[in-house]
């Protein structure tokens, strides 16, 4: 659920994976959860919650269904908006008109349209410091005018104008990044949590985020691409999350299993028995080939991914059992399945992790400094210096589709 009480989208892939299972699919809904425990607040409004149970898909449903309807179906029970599902069956919650922290979501001013004016007095009260905009919450989390300019009831509705205005300024170019002071934090291992390591800026662009700061003493200016990031985990004017150093080393551990570390060594390409079309017996020619190593890991991209679980022998009830409780993908073959984008999407790379690549560390994630004397200018780049090389060359096969 996103922070204004609408729920989050659904991934385009969970309508397919709901007809790869072949199982009856129930689904376990809740309500009322959003207002005991909103994102924003930091603490409890208790109050009634509500749990519905039921059957969505019956397995012979599913090999019946087309996509469309299987989508149609999913989003109509999991999409919701708490807001307006509270008008059909209003319900108090203890404090639950205490908006403290809603300010960092509803940021925008909906009357004079100014941004991050807007704060909270006597607890229940968004206001407006630049025009005066007040809208006051009830007992049931509603909102009302009280003042000059439109009313506007829920506050998944309030947060949906700052959206649509947002992404009207992005499309016709008058935003082109978006910035904001912030504190780094990094993981201390031995201390087993993030701990606090500078301060300075952030920027989004539409191409990267750009983290300008102070680490660590040294002045850092740090690059993420935003390609390939689908998702970023975050809290309203709290954090976000960027990972970048491990997925680049991922696809680079990729770029050296298929074309070789420099040495002559590129993986053998094993060719499907039908080209375009991966089968259950490429699998196998590709098991068998590995002799005398053991195929414990296949790699693909997302796209043949889905290719590969939807191969009949892989919809074995059991494995929607497996995946339920551990959260992997078990299968007849017994590897682990690792999803790449990097990956291109007409092979399978099949290995032995135990024996089939080395990586090789210069340094740990580190910070290079340096000074450009003729400008006066400090900076520096957070990097890991790793390479990769194969151990044995036949532990590592590609399956070309």
């Amino acid at each position: 659920m996103c922070e204004d009480g609408l729920s989050t989208p659904i991934p385009a892939a969970t309508y397919k994976f709901l007809k790869w299972m072949g199982v009856d699919i129930y689904v376990a809904r809740t309500s009322g959860t959003y207002f005991v425990m909103p994102k924003w607040s930091k603490g409890l409004h208790p109050g009634r919650t509500y749990l519905d149970i039921y059957k969505l898909f019956s397995a012979e449903e599913l090999k019946h269904l087309d996509l469309e309807e299987v989508k149609r179906r999913t989003d109509e029970a999991l999409l919701f908006d708490a807001y307006r599902e509270q008008e059909n069956n209003p319900e108090k919650y203890l404090g639950g008109n205490d908006l403290r922290g809603l300010e960092h979501v509803l940021y925008q001013c909906p009357h004079c349209q100014k941004e991050f004016i807007m704060e909270v007095r006597d607890g229940n009260t968004l206001h407006c410091t630049a025009c005066g905009y007040e809208q006051q919450s009830d007992a049931y989390a509603f909102l009302h005018n009280m003042g000059a300019g439109p009313e506007i009831r829920y506050v998944s509705d309030w947060s949906r104008l700052i959206y649509e205005r947002l992404k009207e300024k992005i499309i016709s170019g008058e935003l082109t990044a978006l910035r904001c002071g912030t504190k780094i934090r990094m993981i201390d291992y031995e201390r087993k949590k993030f701990v606090e390591v500078g301060q300075g800026m952030l920027e989004l662009t539409r191409e990267q985020f750009v983290i300008d700061a102070q680490i660590r003493g040294e002045k850092t200016v740090m690059t993420v691409p935003i390609t390939g990031l689908p998702s970023l985990p975050f809290s309203p004017g709290k954090y976000l999350e960027v990972a970048y150093i491990a997925r680049q080393q991922l696809s680079d551990a990729i770029m050296v299993l298929l074309n070789g570390d420099g040495n002559d060594n590129a993986a053998e390409i094993i060719s499907a028995d039908k080209e375009g079309v991966l089968s259950y017996n490429d699998l196998i020619k590709l098991l068998n080939r590995l002799d005398p190593h053991q195929l414990t890991t296949l790699i693909a991209s997302p796209a043949m991914m889905i290719n590969l679980l939807q191969l009949e022998e892989f919809k074995n009830p059991v494995t929607g059992i497996n995946f339920q409780g551990t959260g992997k993908i078990g299968h007849p073959l017994g590897a682990e399945f690792i999803k790449a984008a990097s990956t291109p999407d007409s092979v399978v790379i099949g290995l032995d992790k135990s024996c089939a690549l080395e990586m090789v560390i210069a340094n740990d994630v580190s910070v290079d400094y340096d000074k450009l004397i003729d400008r006066q200018l400090e900076r520096a780049a957070v990097t890991s210096t790793v390479g990769f090389a194969k151990i044995f060359t036949d532990a590592s096969k590609i399956l070309a589709i």
